[in-house]
């Protein structure tokens, strides 16, 4: 059961997937999204909606996760939503590592945060409005569904 509000769809269930999609793999580049977010209800949140419009979605809890799956096997996504503050390794200390690859830095980074950042292609100020995001990831990413 899920209850929705103006801006975020919402789950009852807890199902944090970290370090790969929900699904096990990115099937297209082009149509997956990492969301790097602490925070539970937030990270959980952009992954169902972004499932419903049909992106293969990575998760990630902290920087230092996001760089795992950015250095890992599979695919690089087409978008990263990134928050700034968050332990372990920052949304900023990710921003700096992913500017310092020739190939991660071709990657797009929209910051999700409370507050903007140098070097990302977007900003979406939280709480998210739920339209606003759905244009900038259209915008980096086609619909796996489409």
């Amino acid at each position: 059961m899920t209850t929705r509000t103006a801006r975020f769809r919402l789950s009852k269930m807890n199902r944090t997937q970290p370090l790969h999609s929900s699904s096990g793999t990115r099937s297209s580049h082009s149509s997956s999204v990492l969301v790097v977010d602490d925070d539970d209800a937030i990270r959980d949140t952009l992954r169902d909606v972004l499932e419903d419009e049909g992106y293969e979605v990575a998760v990630a809890k902290n920087g230092e996760e996001a760089m795992a799956v950015l250095r890992g096997p599979l695919p690089h996504p087409g978008l990263v939503l990134l928050d700034l503050m968050m332990p372990v390794m920052t949304g900023w200390e990710v921003l700096v590592a992913l500017g310092e690859s020739e190939t991660l830095s071709k990657i797009p980074v929209v910051v999700v945060s409370a507050m903007c950042a140098p070097g990302c292609k977007a900003f979406l100020q939280k709480p998210v409005k739920l339209g606003k995001l759905l244009d900038v990831v259209a915008k980096y990413c086609t619909c796996a569904a489409a």
